[in-house]
């Protein structure tokens, strides 16, 4: 059983994701329960959830929830485990802030949660870390340097121009365009002058990042490797030592 509501006065709750927290443990193939349950069975979710209730109960003081609020692959918002929305919820309808007496419940329910989260960046040399105004102050002095030239790059992108002088005219034969490279130009004219003229290629890719670290290489992996050494091989043909 869980244990006993033993006090604390900062009670912290980590990675507290959906589909973290309940824990959710698929049912195993020999398990002769599963579709059977009865009334007084243990259950892993609600142990999860009585667990959760202990630790707002122990805490005396000061609570502190995290969970990761974007994904590391593509930056996409995550929403935190149901327990964490429902305790917000709870708070929204029955909390507000000093002098929001006189507002609505959904104003200031939406107030309170507010003051209630607090957003990081995602990476410790960001420059929010070290504004002493900001609540997010580090001292982490580590990562102050890599923090001031973050800022110092983005300052000098931001004062050069884009282009010191006109750009020339194109000289040459006249060049045929399909009618579908038209209909680019007239309905993404910018795009096609950066594509065409100055040779900028915005679109990207993207790319989802695996899960699990590469150990082994596929087949076509294998190949590229093989080939990228043999064009090495041969293009360095004469200027190798032979071994002794």
């Amino acid at each position: 059983m869980p244990m006993r509501s033993i006090p604390f006065n900062t009670v912290c709750l980590l990675g507290m994701n959906d589909g973290v927290y309940p824990r959710s443990v698929p049912p195993e193939s020999f398990d002769l329960m599963v579709g059977r349950t009865k009334p007084g069975d243990r259950s892993r979710r609600d142990d999860d959830r009585y667990l959760f209730l202990e630790a707002l109960l122990s805490a005396q003081q000061s609570l502190y929830i995290s969970y990761v609020g974007r994904s590391i692959q593509d930056n996409t918002e995550r929403v935190p485990s149901v327990l964490v929305s429902e305790l917000l919820e709870y708070c929204e309808q029955n909390y507000c802030l000093q002098g929001d007496e006189a507002l609505d419940v959904d104003s200031s329910g939406a107030k309170l949660t507010q003051s209630l989260l607090r957003e990081y960046p995602m990476v410790p040399f960001s420059a929010a870390h070290f504004d002493a105004s900001s609540a997010l102050q580090s001292y982490a002095a580590e990562w102050l340097p890599s923090a001031q030239q973050t800022t110092l790059e983005a300052t000098q992108s931001l004062s050069l121009p884009f282009n010191l002088e006109p750009i020339a005219r194109a000289q040459g034969e006249k060049v045929e365009l399909e009618l579908t490279e038209l209909q680019r130009f007239w309905r993404l004219p910018v795009q096609y002058l950066f594509n065409r003229r100055l040779q900028v290629n915005f679109e990207e890719s993207l790319l989802g990042l695996e899960d699990e670290e590469p150990f082994a290489l596929s087949g076509l992996e294998s190949f590229g490797l093989r080939k990228s050494l043999l064009d090495a091989m041969i293009e360095a043909k004469g200027r190798l030592k032979a071994k002794s």
